[in-house]
């Protein structure tokens, strides 16, 4: 028999730590009525830590943000936040301690598969892209960078988050020293933690998600929220 796979990104699955199962119907409803995710909504922020990165004045990427293309939202001022954001990170870029070791991540989306079902006839690929890559003393940090505010990434997410990207350095066999998560917003910088527990713990948020979820849309024939949960990538805002 074929293996059916669910991708999942490796940002949805971190934000079901500490959730009971019995809410992912919940999470299911929401993608049912039609949640509407940012999509892009943090890319001008990523394009001006590309410009600062490759050396261009402060004042020119701030034109940039000014003048830069953003989404419409009834709620949310995503240009204030763009600049705000940059503002917060640019701050982290020119501390002594990662000033000129920071570049930007060009390799391949990582994944890690594991199967659920009692013929493993299923599988769950979690997904994650790195953002940057640090170097520092002859080594060589993977590095995830998360903009979202902190009432919608939570610390426990942040470190499930983490907790993935460790265990997809090891699935990839990648020549990379460790993974570090920086939230933005509580200026939060996770590496060095067990996660052992933590990853086992994603793995099962992982595998119910996809029973209770994905499955049941498959049954259902739901195709468009299939999509959304399965393109979630991280740059954009799950706003529950």
């Amino acid at each position: 028999m074929e293996k059916s796979v669910h991708n999942i990104s490796a940002s949805l699955i971190a934000k079901l730590v500490n959730e009971p199962v019995t809410s992912y119907e919940k999470l299911y409803k929401k993608f049912k009525e039609g949640v509407k995710f940012a999509p892009r909504a943090y890319s001008v922020f990523f394009d001006s830590v590309e410009k600062m990165i490759n050396g261009i004045q402060e004042s020119e990427i701030y034109d940039f943000l000014n003048s830069a293309n953003y989404i419409n939202h009834k709620y949310i001022d995503w240009k204030n936040k763009n600049i705000e954001t940059f503002t917060k990170f640019a701050n982290f870029l020119k501390s002594k301690k990662w000033e000129n070791k920071l570049f930007l991540y060009k390799g391949n989306t990582l994944k890690i598969l594991f199967e659920y079902g009692n013929d493993y006839e299923k599988g769950v690929c979690i997904k994650l892209t790195p953002h940057f890559v640090l170097k520092n003393k002859n080594k060589k940090y993977l590095l995830y960078t998360i903009p979202s505010s902190k009432k919608i990434w939570k610390s426990d997410h942040v470190k499930a988050l983490y907790a993935i990207g460790t265990e997809l350095i090891k699935e990839n066999n990648l020549k990379y020293d460790g993974f570090y998560v920086y939230h933005i917003s509580q200026e939060m910088l996770v590496h060095n933690i067990g996660t052992k527990k933590l990853f086992n713990k994603v793995k099962m948020n992982a595998k119910y998600f996809a029973i209770s979820v994905l499955d049941r849309a498959k049954k259902e024939k739901v195709q468009r929220i299939i999509s959304i949960a399965e393109e979630f990538n991280g740059f954009d805002e799950l706003e529950f």
